[in-house]
């Protein structure tokens, strides 16, 4: 979740969800709960999402409310989400598929997972190495001792061990910047400034950068590229009524072929995605780097950074 294209999907989750409601008189307001970045959950985006909330609530008539959680880039957010649904603070939330496993028996206990969403054409994101288009690297070995920038650690420690190399990004590197890419151009920025020689993350918010402008498309490239976290899966309540668990689901699946939510497929087009069934067998991958993380202490890692430089 990193750009303004993260809170475009966010935007659209949001209004699919909100329109899926059946139109049927309920005592109970809906909440809707969306974990959003520190940065794009202030100002604009965050108006946008309740401004749009309203008026679909006030089109179907079900009480529904938007919500959401700010949290600092690269926090593990999956027990306040839980606090929020215990507390019946939020019916309908939004996870990552590490966030969902780290607490998954938790979450099954008092949520189905419902539904998913594919982005770039894909369920899963990329853990994705991009360096100038102009350097001479080929692999991510071939940067050892150069400068890598980014916020987050444990994409790399993924990739870095895909090559053989079981070591500490600042054990790699010869040096290393934290650059906060909710705005994905900095870090990009960066880089063709020669600030920084390699920057990892997830793929497809560089993608969204380059292929909206043709100036960080002819100067920066992908280095390499591996299937990393399930994307986006959304969960509802179990205290919800069925039957609008049901009629949201179906919903929200045929979005991207309905006329009536013609108005919100440009979005779907942005991030080339729409909503998809949620395939329990999808998290394959995403388990195998939960269990790296915990055994060879990526997380504790990439945490430790992250408290060194956002404190």
């Amino acid at each position: 979740m990193k750009t303004r294209f993260h809170a475009t999907a966010f935007i659209l989750a949001a209004l699919l969800l909100a329109a899926a409601c059946p139109r049927q008189a309920q005592a109970k307001e809906y909440v809707m709960l969306i974990p959003m970045v520190e940065g794009l959950a202030e100002g604009s985006f965050s108006k946008v999402l309740k401004d749009f909330t309203a008026a679909v609530s006030k089109k179907t008539g079900i009480p529904l409310k938007w919500d959401d959680m700010k949290y600092p880039k690269g926090a593990k957010i999956g027990k306040k989400v839980l606090e929020a649904v215990k507390a019946g603070k939020a019916d309908v939330v939004q996870m990552n598929g590490l966030d969902y496993l780290m607490v998954k028996n938790e979450v099954d206990d008092l949520m189905y997972p419902v539904f998913s969403m594919t982005l770039m054409k894909k369920p899963y994101t990329e853990a994705c190495a991009f360096v100038r288009a102009d350097a001479p690297y080929k692999t991510i070995a071939d940067l050892k001792g150069k400068r890598w920038g980014g916020t987050d650690t444990m994409h790399s420690r993924y990739l870095m061990l895909l090559e053989g190399i079981d070591k500490p990004v600042a054990d790699h590197f010869g040096s290393m910047t934290y650059i906060l890419d909710s705005d994905t151009k900095k870090p990009l920025d960066a880089l063709l400034a020669n600030k920084i020689d390699i920057y990892i993350t997830s793929g497809f918010v560089v993608d969204m950068v380059r292929n909206a402008d043709k100036n960080y498309a002819k100067g920066i490239r992908e280095l390499k590229c591996a299937e990393y976290e399930h994307n986006w899966i959304f969960f509802a309540s179990k205290t919800m009524d069925k039957e609008h668990i049901k009629t949201l689901v179906k919903t929200i699946l045929q979005a991207h072929k309905d006329k009536d939510f013609a108005q919100f497929h440009f979005m779907l087009t942005a991030i080339k995605g729409n909503f998809i069934p949620f395939k329990a067998e999808e998290l394959d991958t995403t388990k195998k780097i939960l269990k790296l993380a915990m055994d060879k202490g990526w997380l504790k890692e990439e945490q430790a950074w992250l408290k060194k430089n956002q404190d």
